[in-house]
């Protein structure tokens, strides 16, 4: 009796925002996957102790349908790192777009690291014509019940401007 292999199908297919571009490979920024696994953590922490925690999103301002260049990627991962404290982390979410999570901030506070984000990528790339970079802030992401819910409105959060 032959003996058959099936390969089976992954319940969830590779998204290509689990690959971090080459161009960001040492960027210092995390794969979604461990993203996902960090935030979840602090969204967990600053719900049990009852903790202030924001989240930036961020996307170069590229026009509709346009990739975002991966030097402008890796100035803003660059730039993020400057402007972070060493418990402050960032990631890939795909898409050209990074996400920062920055515990024990509240949102007041997050609003002005994202202005200083921005400001030190313009610094980084005025030379090239300066990258414009879109930023929002989510506040009080304690109200989503994971890291993949979170993920998903901070992406929203952009589209909804470039439409608005």
């Amino acid at each position: 009796m032959p003996l058959f292999f099936l390969k089976r199908r992954p319940v969830i297919p590779p998204a290509e925002s689990n690959v971090i571009p080459e161009s960001l490979r040492d960027s210092g920024l995390m794969a979604l996957w461990y993203l996902v696994y960090r935030l979840n953590g602090e969204l967990e922490r600053a719900r049990r102790y009852d903790r202030p925690l924001s989240v930036i999103v961020g996307e170069q301002a590229a026009l509709p349908g346009e990739q975002p260049s991966p030097g402008a990627l890796s100035a803003a991962s660059a730039a993020a790192r400057t402007i972070t404290r060493s418990t402050d982390f960032a990631g890939w979410i795909g898409h050209g777009r990074i996400l920062v999570v920055l515990p024990e901030t509240p949102a007041a506070e997050a609003e002005v690291v994202a202005s200083r984000w921005r400001n030190e990528l313009w610094l980084r790339t005025h030379t090239r014509g300066g990258a414009k970079w879109r930023t929002e802030v989510i506040g009080d992401p304690s109200v989503y019940a994971t890291a993949e819910d979170l993920i998903a409105a901070a992406s929203r959060l952009l589209e909804q401007r470039v439409v608005g």
